[in-house]
């Protein structure tokens, strides 16, 4: 509960930059479906930047955005979720 409470006050005040750090790793399954749904809609409707940080490919799925991965602090890839999974099919 406390964490849905959190990011609805994050989103609500609509800042100009928004990073979010893992804001559904806590929530129970049904209740992290629901919101990736609705936080996906929220962030594609936005007219400013965004960072989710992330390391559950489902909520990179659903953001279906610019995606970075990271290793040791240094991005190794980069691009939509389509780029990233023909940069692994190619190779």
């Amino acid at each position: 509960e406390q964490q849905r409470v959190a990011l609805a006050r994050a989103l609500i005040i609509e800042p100009q930059m928004l990073l979010l750090d893992e804001p559904l790793a806590a929530m129970d399954a049904a209740a992290r479906r629901t919101l990736r749904g609705f936080l996906a809609a929220h962030l594609a409707k936005r007219a400013k930047p965004a960072v989710v940080v992330t390391h559950d490919l489902r909520d990179v799925l659903a953001l279906n955005a610019q995606a970075y991965v990271l290793e040791r602090g240094r991005i190794v890839q980069h691009g939509t979720v389509a780029d990233l999974r023909r940069a692994v099919d190619d190779g």
